[in-house]
Formats: C-alpha cells, sequence, structure tokens
C-alpha cells in the first residue's frame, strides 16, 4: 500500500510547518560537489568546405557549432555546423568591403546567431566584425557594426566580435580612432555602433567572453602609466570592473586575461606566476585566483561551463620538431579535479583523433569543441559528454534555478515522477524532501536575487539567501496549490 504523500498530509497544516521542513531538508542533504564521473557520448568531425582543414571555435546548448573551414580553393570561411543541416557556408569576406581574406566564427548562441572576425589582407588594423542569423542563409554576414564613419580606416580597426549572449548582445574589441585611438571592449546590439554602445570600456581593453547575464570577462589596463593588463570581471550594470589580479606575477609576468565566464560569473584564463610561468587560472565568484595546472609552462583556461566545468589549453609540451602538440584539457572546478590533463585520453585508443586544443564549452556543459588531428588531417572536433546529473536541476540546463523551482512546483505532491518532473531523490514523488535538495544544490548569482524579487513585488519581509528564500516563495506556492 502507497503511504500518503507528506504534502497531502500536510495541506491543513500552516506554512511556518511547511517552511521548517524545507529548510530542515536544505540543510541536511548535501550539495552537488563534483563533476568529475562523466561519460564520452560521441566524438564528431567537424568536415571541411572541400579544403584542407577545419577548427571549431564556438558551441552552444544545442551542440551546434562556429568555426572556420577551408574552401576547395581560396581563403578559409565562417562556418555554421549542426547535426541535422551539416555545414553551412557563412561567406568568405564582408560584402561591405574590399579585401578581408578568410572570416572566423567565433561565437553562437542558442538562437544560432554567430559573431566573428573577418581578417583583411593589409593586417589586423583592418579586420572587420561580422555577425550572421539562420535567416540570413548561406553567405549572408554582414558587417555587425553600424556606420560607415566608424569602419572607415581612419576610425575603427581590428574590430572583432568575441562573443554573444542569447539577448542577441555582441561583445568585442575595437580601436576607435573617434575616440582616443585605444583598444576599447564593446557590448552592442548587431548594427549599433560602438560609440553608441550599451557598454563601452575603458581604453586598453579586450573583451573575451560574455555569458548570458551580460556579465563579461577580457584583460584590461590597470593605470596610465603602467603598462600591465589584468584579467576583469565586468557585472552588467555595474560602474567599473573588477580587477581580478594575477597568479603572483611580476615585470614581465604581472598580466593576465579572462577568457570565460558562466552564469555563475566565475571566471578563467591564463596568468603570469611569480616562478615566471603562465598558467591556466580559475576565480570563483567573490573569490580569489587560483591554477588549475600549477608549475606548466604555458596552459590557458578557455572556457567555463555553468556546472563549472573548465576547458582549455596546455601548450607546455608542444614541441613541432620533437613532434610533440599541445593537448586539451578538463577540469572541475567544484571539486577541483582535473578530469583529463589530455582529453585524448578521454577516447578509445583507436579514434584517430588527437586534440590540439579546446576552446569552449556550452553552457549547460554537454559539448566541447576544438581543433585537432584525425589521422593526419586538422580536423576541427565536437565531443558530446554527459555529465552526473545536479540534484535539482531538473531541465538539465547546468544550473538549478527559478526553471527548476517552477518545475517542481508544476508537479509538486504529484506521484510517478521523473527527475526531470521535480522527484530528485527517487521516491516516486515530488515533495518537500525535493524542494530541499534543490534548496541545497542552489546555483548563486543569477542576476536579481529572490530578496530582490520579492522587494520588487512589493513584499517588503527579511529573507535569508538563498536557499531560504528560493523554499519560501516554492512553500508558499505549493501550500497554495493545496487549498
Amino acid at each position: 500500500m502507497r503511504d500518503t504523500p507528506i504534502g497531502t498530509r500536510m495541506k491543513n497544516r500552516d506554512l511556518s510547518t511547511l517552511l521548517v521542513l524545507c529548510i530542515a531538508g536544505a540543510m541536511v542533504i548535501p550539495a552537488v560537489t563534483s563533476m568529475a564521473d562523466i561519460t564520452v557520448v560521441s566524438v564528431t568531425e567537424i568536415p571541411t568546405l572541400g579544403g584542407n582543414s577545419s577548427g571549431a571555435w564556438g558551441v552552444n546548448n544545442l551542440g551546434q557549432v562556429t568555426g572556420e573551414a577551408d574552401p576547395e580553393s581560396g581563403s578559409t570561411h565562417a562556418f555554421l555546423w549542426d547535426a541535422t543541416s551539416g555545414l553551412i557556408d557563412l561567406g568568405g569576406a564582408l560584402p561591405e568591403f574590399s579585401g578581408q581574406i578568410n572570416t572566423r566564427g567565433l561565437a553562437i548562441n542558442d538562437s544560432g546567431q554567430i559573431t566573428g572576425v573577418a581578417f583583411h589582407a593589409d593586417g589586423p588594423d583592418r579586420d572587420r566584425l561580422f555577425y550572421w542569423e539562420p535567416s540570413f542563409g548561406p553567405g549572408g554576414m554582414v558587417s555587425g557594426i553600424g556606420g560607415s564613419t566608424t569602419l572607415d580606416s581612419n576610425s575603427a580597426s581590428k574590430v572583432s566580435g568575441n562573443a554573444i549572449s542569447n539577448n542577441g548582445k555582441i561583445g568585442g574589441a575595437a580601436e576607435l580612432a573617434s575616440l582616443d585611438g585605444a583598444d576599447r571592449s564593446f557590448i552592442i546590439t548587431p548594427m549599433d555602433t560602438p560609440e553608441n554602445a550599451t557598454v563601452l570600456f575603458p581604453p586598453d581593453s579586450a573583451l573575451f567572453d560574455m555569458n548570458n547575464a551580460n556579465d563579461a570577462t577580457g584583460r584590461g589596463g590597470q593605470s596610465e602609466s603602467g603598462p600591465a593588463h589584468h584579467a576583469f570581471l565586468w557585472l552588467a550594470g555595474a560602474a567599473s570592473p573588477v580587477d581580478l589580479g594575477t597568479l603572483g606575477g611580476s615585470g614581465a609576468f604581472d598580466f593576465s586575461s579572462g577568457m570565460g565566464v558562466n552564469i555563475g560569473k566565475d571566471v578563467v584564463g591564463q596568468s603570469g606566476t611569480a616562478d615566471g610561468n603562465w598558467e591556466a587560472f580559475f576565480v570563483p565568484f567573490g573569490g580569489s585566483m587560483v591554477s588549475i595546472l600549477p608549475d606548466t609552462f604555458d596552459s590557458k583556461g578557455r572556457a567555463i561551463s555553468n556546472n563549472r566545468m573548465v576547458v582549455g589549453t596546455d601548450e607546455s609540451d608542444r614541441d613541432p620538431a620533437a613532434g610533440t602538440h599541445s593537448v586539451a584539457f578538463l577540469y572541475d572546478a567544484n571539486s577541483g579535479l582535473m578530469i583529463a590533463s589530455d582529453l585524448d585520453t578521454l577516447l578509445p585508443e583507436d579514434s584517430g583523433w588527437s586534440f590540439y586544443d579546446a576552446k569552449d564549452i556550452s553552457p549547460n556543459g554537454r559539448f566541447i569543441v576544438g581543433t585537432g588531428n584525425l589521422d593526419g588531417n586538422e580536423r576541427g572536433w565536437r565531443l558530446e559528454i554527459m555529465p552526473p546529473l545536479i540534484p535539482g536541476d531538473a531541465n538539465g540546463d547546468g544550473m538549478v534555478d527559478v526553471a527548476d523551482l517552477g518545475v517542481v512546483g508544476a508537479n509538486f505532491n504529484q506521484i510517478d515522477t521523473t527527475f526531470n518532473q521535480g522527484n530528485f531523490n527517487d521516491d516516486d514523488i515530488t515533495d518537500v524532501a525535493d524542494l530541499g535538495i534543490l534548496g541545497a544544490n542552489w546555483t548563486a548569482a543569477q542576476g536579481l536575487s529572490f530578496t530582490q524579487n520579492l522587494h520588487a513585488v512589493g513584499a517588503m519581509m527579511v529573507v535569508p539567501e538563498p536557499t531560504t528564500t528560493a523554499i519560501f516563495i516554492f512553500g508558499l506556492a505549493c501550500l497554495g496549490r493545496r487549498h
């Protein structure tokens, strides 16, 4: 005989009883600590456009990839690849300008919008940002920045689009003679000008990545008089960036660069060290910089997923004369464990692959992309992995957040439910215990906090953050469903 669901027995109890049970559940259930046990689902070759090589630079939550590929003749072209449509050629040059010699897609969002750079034959001083969306069709890339004055050779140069968020904002860097001639990072909407950017960062900076809340990272000069550049975290709406410092480097090694940021505002990149090395780093939001690969000569963290999986490249043993190459790595920032210092070790021995680098990981942590060698040919690759389920992550997006609370609320007190319906402890019912599990694994730093949301709707009450608040709101919602 099935026991009566807890929520049903409680339907006539007061709210405080429900909240006490929810909060107690959150306190006794440990948060997820490690992503180290992963399963490789597949590795996919990114084909060429008829030429000799391809390279993958960006990937979204759907597994769609962008990068560059050689056509049968001529320069490399930016592309979109997905499992259904295959390779789509985005074009080898911007129609508005002449002289481009190749194009490269650098970032792609979940709508399939892509940004990147069109390289110029005269050198980087005339590189241009491009933008493409699915409605443009093959070869339909356009300049991502509007205004001929901004884009002429005397005004803007070396303009690149390095990131694109799900709300369509493009992040990148440009040299703007119309302002002060210095490199500047910017966040714009497509076809806007850097001068009119929503965010225009101070001189001598470069934005390399941006999350879907438009928090950004990159590198910037720290003073007008000194040459040092440090990694920064610029929170959306903040008046100034946060200097993330270095791993103790001084002199020429007083340098760091942020290369990836996730929705939790954690940052990865590369920094100089006190020992004169260049090492991949991880900075948890609000915390201090730590080395991912201590004592490596030249390593860098390139991207970090929302579930804190870090990918990057270690070039410490690269020696073309000796026939050795750089390697891609996968690191779990939750536990501080290196899952694979060489991603090749996760593949079957007869796979034919040697991965040279890992350039991106999707926000949900499912897909990794980079460049490598397949049976003697340089090819882009996409690795699909299956990380362990995160307790509380009902929709599988790598975060435990409001969307997952909605799933729990929609299925509260329902029996025969699955993990994806909020039954996180596999006891056949979505109930108070599952609220506790969700609260214990709550993803920090998701824009407005629950307290701020409460104040926004006029609920002027003091509620602890973040777990108690989350459980309070859904405890209230779930209780209301039972009356």
